[in-house]
């Protein structure tokens, strides 16, 4: 690795006082050298400024505040042996340490044990308040300015953080301390004092107990929304041993109001070593869980969404109670810096040059710079306070753009800050630098800058993307996509790949919103697109790419190798809301299919965690109202919805949400409200309607409703055949077996796969209840359709095969199943191949094996059934749900009704897919008639319950089925307790 070389002209200034070996590490506002002291022949650290921080401080100042910080003795204090000015650039030096930051300590170990923490803190908090009572605020402290020297901390950065506390500073738009740690005053730009110091040590104190700060979001301005924002948080929610009486001093120190903290340094230490007298010893862990567990989830999440909200209105919302536009920016006069009278025109200048790059249209709108300019001169003149900043509240404007040109008439460095009007904190910053008569280039590159650390996006992820609309545009689109508002986020995220066809991130952002926005053709476009950009991608951007569409795209992967996939991604971004979201996606929806432990509750725990770190990701609200609908958590729905209601209610879903609330929380009259409305819903909304309602909730007439008003709307034939595909499955639902037979022969007639289409009525004949007239005639047509081994769905050979086979099962025809499996041997390569159509032939013919072995009572079947549903969980078909009745009933019949329950109960949870509900009430009802054998009374009655919900008005022939079930639910309803009572 090349090893940087110092700033030009550095080592030559210092020759003769220190020798430069090698950088030892740079952050925000320095870098920092290993040297070597010549004259007392020692090892030392020299930070060196940025050149812009330095011309902010000036070197006047710079010199007298450093030689009030070297005054401080305190052994938990690193002291300042010299400090001055070489070749334009601000140094100090520092004893070098040869052990390692605490930030790096942590990094190393995680949440450190509760008493090395606290004597941690305590070292900590002496060194701060030998400072305090010297005068002199830290202003930065975190586990960066925290050295470990033989066990113990040697606090640093004195020197810097008092010499950049000035007002001077602050007008660079250089933030002052590390968002993470800044007191809520901070963040404003008020007025600091030690009490500043206490707030960001209590949230240091968190980290090392827990191991990450009390506040954390995906970009800095965030995570300093939610400190002015959000309630103080209970670090026992997190970890659960740390003694009450810590948590209480860590909530008074991290208290809003300053005069709510301790009067002195020195009272929260001592609040956190020594509780009170009448303080109790703390219950045990354990004993404590055992009662309380539920009602401590129900209030962690309570928690999370209360403090989420807070924090999406701060940032996200609208209704500010300034009144200010928070996407309108006032462009106020750069600061022109440098010896060249021929720079001063760019002043006023860049007011123009930069406005123009921010015309509004989805992204920042500029205040006509007349009116900026105008307003600017009137404040000037009365020399009071923050000028931009009141010329941006007298414009109503939500945002201030300043900055600074420093040059020559040759190169030009320019320096700008987005920062919020009403608390001055900053929203984004950037800096370029080039040559002179590149303006109009190095202007772009400023806008861009800026923008993506206000969308939450690096500079290093636009690898080189330059264009001011491409970049408008895909911010945009991430906001759309935040707000549920899929289709118009697609729409942002094409146009910003049409201004710049290379923007690999517009291209990758577009896939997420397709699933959720557009139909199977544009999907594959997309993903197409992405893929082909995917080398201009880099670190997470790239895992993330590959989370979205598998390593090996376009060969298809298992749903656990994407889970896996998207847990690996977690570890590599763990500060992207998105990762969290996919993984929680996927352990929602694909996790009790899989037989993944605990899925559910390692999805809720992602889910929320993605909502952690974005606020505003609406989907992630709406999956853990879908997984409290699954589990009948009508108080957590509750909950859930205020917080909806401020990030998706606008959305494509709306509708969907509202039905949905009104499912969960049981409220009659809302759903009555959101039943009514069907008919002006978007059609996404319907279309999550039809699925939800088969799958988790509402009644077979909710879905029946969507569905009617989805296939009314259909206007192309693609519409058509997904609607006819939709009006089908919920059909078999029903129990309309014909009439969703009619619906297939309109799906083929507007160009579905007839293969697949007779497929699917072929099973439903022996599987869901299907009519047995259509059954024969669909295995009829699939033995004499021809053959296509380019896409999955026409695969009539292997249809085929395994319908005669699954009919064999039901008829009890041995020869029928061995004359299927036959078949198959010809149909399968001696080699496994990673496609859609060679895993579901596999998958059959496993089901085929163990038929027969059942059937034959081999000693083998047991074995057989394994090895088929370990092929089901690893396959990479899409229909191998549609066996899950056979295997279910092949356990049964060995003898193992507890596997056979399982494998009933294996389903996908709050799907959009209506084709995963088509034999639904089938599973459920054998799922109560084995729940109810096995003793699982309460499990037995939701089944029957909601097989119920779904066969409300069965074809004539279903009724008595139907009946029966109900005559079984009665009947477990007057058994002992029987005091349950109607979800619906």
């Amino acid at each position: 690795m090349t090893v940087p070389p110092p700033p030009e002209g550095l080592a030559e200034a210092l020759a003769g006082r220190y020798a430069l070996e090698r950088e030892l590490g740079r952050g925000g506002m320095a870098t920092v050298w290993l040297a070597r002291d010549l004259r007392h022949d020692r090892p030392v650290a020299i930070k060196v400024l940025r050149p812009e921080l330095g011309a902010a401080i000036g070197a006047e100042r710079f010199r007298r505040e450093i030689r009030l910080t070297a005054g401080l003795q305190h052994p938990n204090i690193l002291p300042l042996h010299d400090s001055g000015e070489a070749a334009g650039r601000l140094w100090y030096v520092m004893p070098y340490v040869a052990g390692e930051t605490l930030r790096a300590h942590l990094a190393r170990t995680g949440p450190l044990p509760v008493d090395e923490a606290l004597g941690l803190v305590a070292e900590i908090g002496g060194a701060l308040a030998h400072a305090h009572r010297h005068g002199i605020v830290h202003r930065d402290v975190k586990p960066e300015n925290v050295l470990l020297a033989d066990g113990h901390a040697l606090v640093a950065d004195f020197g810097i953080a008092r010499a950049a506390g000035g007002e001077r500073l602050t007008e660079t738009g250089l933030a002052l301390g590390t968002p993470a740690y800044m007191s809520p005053e901070q963040v404003s730009g008020d007025a600091v004092d030690a009490r500043s110091d206490q707030y960001a040590l209590a949230a240091l104190a968190w980290e090392l107990l827990t191991g990450e700060p009390p506040y954390t979001g995906p970009t800095a301005q965030s995570v300093a929304a939610k400190h002015v924002a959000q309630p103080v948080p209970s670090v026992r929610t997190t970890r659960a041993t740390v003694p009450e009486h810590v948590d209480r001093a860590l909530q008074r120190a991290l208290a809003k109001l300053p005069a709510d903290r301790f009067p002195e340094m020195a009272d929260f230490v001592d609040a956190l070593l020594h509780p009170p007298a009448h303080d109790t010893v703390a219950v045990s862990p354990a004993r404590r869980g055992a009662g309380r567990r539920g009602v401590r989830a129900l209030a962690a999440l309570a928690v999370i969404v209360a403090g989420a909200a807070a924090g999406w209105w701060l940032v996200r919302g609208r209704a500010r109670p300034s009144g200010l536009d928070p996407d309108a920016v006032v462009v106020v006069p750069f600061r022109v810096e440098g010896a060249d009278p021929s720079l001063t025109y760019l002043g006023e200048g860049m007011v123009d040059l930069v406005a123009a790059k921010l015309p509004g249209g989805g992204g920042l709108r500029a205040v006509a710079p007349r009116a900026t300019l105008a307003a600017w001169r009137s404040e000037t003149r009365s020399g009071d306070g923050d000028p931009a900043r009141a010329v941006a509240r007298r414009l109503q404007a939500g945002l201030v753009l300043d900055g600074s040109v420093v040059g020559t008439a040759g190169r030009l460095t320019l320096t700008g800050a987005l920062r919020d009007a009403a608390t001055g904190s900053t929203a984004g910053s950037g800096q370029v630098t080039g040559p002179a008569d590149s303006l109009p280039a190095l202007v772009d590159r400023l806008v861009v800058a800026l923008l993506a650390g206000r969308g939450g996006v690096t500079t290093q992820q636009l690898a080189g993307m330059t264009s001011v609309p491409a970049l408008r545009e895909y911010l945009a689109g991430l906001q759309a996509h935040r707000a549920a508002k899929y289709v118009e986020a697609l729409q942002h995220f094409d146009a910003a790949l049409r201004e710049d066809s290379t923007f690999a991130l517009a291209a990758m952002a577009a896939i997420p919103s397709a699933w959720r926005g557009a139909d199977q053709p544009v999907n594959r476009a997309i993903a197409e697109r992405a893929f082909r950009l995917r080398g201009r991608l880099h670190g997470a951007d790239s895992a993330m790419l590959v989370g979205y569409l598998g390593a090996s795209f376009p060969d298809v992967r298992t749903q656990v190798e994407n889970i896996n996939d998207w847990e690996r991604i977690t570890q590599v971004a763990p500060d992207r809301a998105e990762a969290w979201f996919e993984l929680g996606d996927r352990q929602l929806h694909q996790g009790l299919v899989n037989d993944i432990p605990n899925a559910l509750g390692r999805a809720k725990q992602n889910l929320q965690r993605a909502l952690a770190l974005d606020s505003s990701l609406a989907i992630a609200v709406d999956h853990l109202l879908m997984l409290a609908l699954h589990e009948g958590d009508s108080a957590a729905a509750r909950t859930l919805a205020p917080l909806y209601e401020r990030t998706g209610s606008r959305g494509d879903w709306s509708g969907a949400y509202q039905w949905l609330l009104a499912v969960a929380t049981r409220d009659t009259a809302a759903l009555a409200r959101a039943r009514a409305d069907v008919p002006k819903m978007p059609s996404p909304s319907l279309d999550r309607i039809v699925g939800l309602a088969l799958l988790e909730g509402g009644t077979i007439e909710d879905a029946e409703a969507a569905s009617a008003e989805l296939l009314r709307r259909a206007g192309t034939e693609q519409e058509t055949r997904v609607s006819e595909y939709r009006a089908r499955m919920v059909a078999y639902a029903g129990g309309h077996p014909l009439r969703a037979a009619e619906a297939g022969q309109r799906q083929v007639a507007a160009g579905s796969p007839p293969a697949l289409v007779a497929y699917m009525d072929a099973l439903a004949a022996d599987l869901w209840d299907g009519d047995a007239a259509t059954g024969a005639a669909a295995r009829a047509r699939l033995a004499v359709l021809p053959a296509d081994t380019a896409d999955f769905r026409r695969d009539a050979p292997g249809f085929a095969a395994c319908a005669a086979g699954i009919h064999g099962i039901g008829t009890e025809d041995s020869a029928a199943v061995r004359a299927a499996r036959r078949r198959f041997d010809a149909l399968l390569p001696r080699t496994p191949r990673a496609t859609t159509m060679d895993g579901d032939r596999r998958l059959c013919a496993s089901v085929l094996d163990a038929a027969l072995a059942v059937a034959a009572h081999r000693p083998d079947a047991r074995l057989l059934l394994a090895r088929a549903d370990s092929i089901w969980v690893y396959s990479l078909t899409a229909v191998w749900w549609y066996y899950t009745p056979v295997v279910g009933r092949l356990y049964d019949a060995i003898g193992e009704p507890r596997e056979a329950l399982r494998v009933f109960r294996r389903r996908f949870v709050a799907s959009n897919d209506p084709g995963e509900a088509a034999g639904l009430t089938t599973l459920l009802r054998e799922e109560g008639r084995l729940a109810a054998s096995l003793g699982d009374r309460e499990g037995a009655i939701a089944a029957y319950r909601r097989y119920l919900d779904l066969r409300l008005r069965p074809d004539p022939a279903l009724v008595p089925q139907r009946d029966s079930v109900r005559a079984a639910l009665d009947e477990l309803l007057r058994g002992p307790g029987g005091d349950f009572t109607r979800r619906h």
